[in-house]
């Protein structure tokens, strides 16, 4: 399927040739102020698609962006169980699954230094 922007620029194509075969400069000229007029008009539609893309584009990293602030934020909400030189720092909050999970990524960061 042709887009408007396809169909236009055939348009300014089929007005250039017919301009070019008219004997009648005065018609020649009104008809290349339509051309003018249509490439303008053309130039317009692709800058209002440029601009339909950036908003969109926009609208994405918005997305992005909140997704990565919740990301962080749950993450600093999580970190309640805090690793300073191999000790763990024990929160009032902190539940026996979190403080045996970091256990075990002490443990096997140990291994792996090893």
């Amino acid at each position: 399927m042709r887009t408007k922007e396809m169909r236009a620029w055939e348009e300014v194509d089929r007005l250039l040739w017919y301009s070019a075969s008219l004997k009648n400069r005065k018609l020649a000229k009104e008809l290349a102020s339509e051309i003018s007029n249509l490439q303008t008009r053309i130039k317009k539609l692709e800058a209002k698609q440029d601009l339909a893309a950036l908003r969109s584009r926009i609208a994405e990293l918005e997305v992005e962006n909140e997704r990565l602030k919740n990301i962080s934020r749950t993450a600093n909400e999580l970190a309640h169980v805090v690793i300073e030189d191999d000790i763990i720092v024990n929160n009032v909050d902190v539940c026996e699954s979190c403080k045996y999970r970091a256990r075990k990524l002490i443990e096997e960061y140990r291994k792996e230094q090893k």
